[in-house]
């Protein structure tokens, strides 16, 4: 028997015309060639605290061997990863746009306008800012032996001495060439420095020699970015949200359009003002994009299979996901969460907090006729879990009768076992209708995938 995907990503578009799928805190996975099935949902991970810094948001991060930087609640951080130990660094500004970079040694930190420079060989915070030729710093960036730090409404980006943040010269800095607009953010990528405008984007390169920066040919492209913060690099290519608020990505010069109307329809909601964060991390071979909104779920982007799924924290749909920024240290992929914690990836639940994982199906439409739905029968795996009770996963019906779609059902509660085993869970007499859509929840914290279902109709 051969399963029947039951969702493959959200939507998110909820008007005539679109599915209305979803996966919330389950993420699209190929099933093995041979298997019974073509896609099956897996469940995404959790995370368990690592260190309480207890200073309000966490809102950047930057892993330089066994230590830790963490900016947040307005001062940086230091955190060993072999001891333990956190040591309160300096002063910073609390700025969710705050953007930190390292050749190595040195760790530069801009926020709130500022530019702050920590020494790892001094072990001593510098303040660069006045020496820059611009006093009011954007974004800062590293790369082949630079700190690249942009200038805010502004068209000039300058550049540091060789691995030293703390030493900048009025006389170096370059200006957008090609199609000078205000710049937003610098990042490096690819051993390249990308120059992001309201409406361009520049890339250079570092020459040496007198001219320390050069402007690459073919290097310059029309699309600007929205959220300066929004830049990642993600295996070989760079994602960021455009100026049109599509999101991007980019393996070399030529951008391409990665998302979907939903995220799009979202993304017209918020201005930049709104503070969104954007981030990776990477989880059993998948690497993710993630859109953390303030007020609802984040939407997540999935470079190997190229759908989209949602994730957030806590038993209401339409709560956002308590993680705000990530890192990889140590081989470790750690994460940030708005009340000042780090935390590994990893685990059935968000530091204690409960995830619901939520699956909306593909309607299952069949024309004009009524037929009736006399069964649904969902294949899951469940992990090892000491719940003390079986765990339990619930389905909803909605049916459509002339060109109406109805609301949904109460719930139809099911056991998963306790844990470890294959499970096939059934329901019976769905109703007769034109089309039905289902929805499959799970709540309890067990390890849950979804490899499929099967339908049993009649006419």
């Amino acid at each position: 028997m051969t399963y029947v995907p039951f969702a493959r990503q959200s939507v998110g578009l909820d008007h005539r015309g679109y599915s209305q799928e979803r996966a919330l805190n389950w993420y699209a996975r190929a099933f093995p060639t041979g298997a019974s099935g073509e896609l099956m949902l897996a469940p995404c991970p959790g995370f368990s605290k690592r260190k309480d810094i207890g200073a309000g948001d966490v809102r950047a991060m930057l892993a330089l061997g066994v230590f830790l930087y963490i900016a947040a609640g307005g001062k940086l951080w230091r955190l060993n990863y072999n001891t333990g130990a956190l040591t309160e660094l300096g002063n910073i500004a609390d700025d969710v746009a705050t953007t930190m970079a390292t050749t190595g040694t040195d760790v530069a930190v801009c926020a709130g306008g500022g530019l702050r420079a920590w020494s790892t060989d001094t072990a001593s915070f510098h303040n660069p800012t006045a020496t820059l030729p611009f006093s009011d710093i954007g974004s800062v960036a590293a790369g082949d032996g630079y700190f690249v730090a942009t200038e805010i409404t502004g068209k000039r980006f300058a550049y540091s001495g060789l691995n030293d943040a703390r030493t900048w010269d009025a006389l170096d800095f370059y200006s957008a060439e090609a199609d000078p607009d205000q710049i937003k953010r610098v990042v490096n990528a690819f051993q390249e420095f990308w120059i992001f405008g309201e409406s361009t984007c520049e890339v250079w390169s570092v020459v040496g020699g007198s001219d320390v920066l050069s402007r690459n040919p073919g290097g310059v492209f029309d699309t600007g970015i929205a959220w300066k913060a929004s830049a990642v690099q993600l295996d070989d290519a760079l994602y960021w949200v455009g100026d049109d608020k599509v999101v991007y990505r980019a393996r070399g010069y030529q951008p391409q359009r990665v998302s979907q109307e939903g995220v799009e329809a979202l993304l017209q909601d918020y201005d930049e003002d709104d503070a969104l964060k954007f981030f990776r991390y990477v989880w059993k071979g998948h690497s993710f994009y993630v859109i953390r909104f303030p007020d609802r779920p984040a939407w997540v982007y999935d470079t190997t299979t190229g759908l989209w799924h949602e994730r957030n924290t806590g038993a209401d749909r339409a709560d956002p996901w308590l993680a705000c920024c990530a890192t990889e240290w140590q081989g470790v992929q750690v994460l940030g969460t708005p009340s000042g914690k780090v935390v590994d990836i990893g685990g059935l639940t968000d530091d204690g907090a409960t995830i619901a994982r939520e699956a909306v199906s593909v309607p299952f439409v069949v024309g004009d006729e009524y037929v009736t739905m006399r069964g649904l029968t969902a294949h899951l795996k469940t992990g090892e879990t000491d719940l003390g009770r079986d765990a339990q996963v619930s389905l909803e019906v909605r049916r459509k009768t002339y060109d109406d779609w109805r609301t949904w059902s109460v719930e139809r509660w099911r056991s998963l076992g306790d844990g470890g085993e294959d499970k096939v869970a059934r329901w019976h007499a769905l109703g007769r209708a034109r089309g039905w859509q289902f929805r499959l929840r799970v709540t309890d914290p067990v390890e849950t995938a979804l490899y499929g279902v099967t339908y049993d109709p009649a006419r």
